[in-house]
């Protein structure tokens, strides 16, 4: 009796993947190399809208996956929507400004008076680790009211 095609191709594959393993083939298999570079993910970024100045705070929060353990700077790059200005803030881990559980990081920061003009800003955030190693980006927004 001839068996199906479907039938006759689940045995091939699994005769092909029962005897790979013992032939020392493994490039179908995980790696043994554990990650060894931050991972960030769920960026918020609060309040949407404000005032320049020092008394008028925007926190950015996100989660983070350390498994080094040797994270040592965040970095904020800012981008105009609608003009060319930009400008990059770099925060070490553990300054002042950043508030750190495992696993989740919260920055504040605030746009100086007279400095950078008012708009929508695009807002991306990375960490770098000891090594060198970035994380991912994470993008939001904030936009600046006014820079009186």
């Amino acid at each position: 009796m001839k068996l199906p095609g479907r039938v006759r191709l689940m045995t091939w594959l699994f005769a092909f993947a029962t005897i790979l393993p013992t032939t020392g083939c493994d490039w179908f298999q995980a790696s043994d190399n554990p990650r060894t570079y931050p991972v960030i993910s769920g960026l918020s970024v609060s309040p949407a809208s404000v005032f320049c100045g020092e008394g008028n705070q925007v926190t950015v929060a996100f989660d983070y996956d350390d498994p080094q353990k040797d994270i040592f700077q965040l970095l904020m790059s800012f981008a105009h929507t609608r003009l060319n200005d930009r400008f990059e803030k770099e925060v070490p881990w553990g300054d002042v400004d950043i508030t750190t559980i495992p696993g989740r990081a919260s920055a504040t920061f605030f746009f100086e008076c007279g400095g950078p003009p008012a708009g929508l800003w695009k807002l991306a955030v990375q960490v770098e680790d000891e090594r060198g190693h970035l994380s991912n980006v994470l993008a939001g927004e904030v936009s600046l009211l006014s820079t009186r």
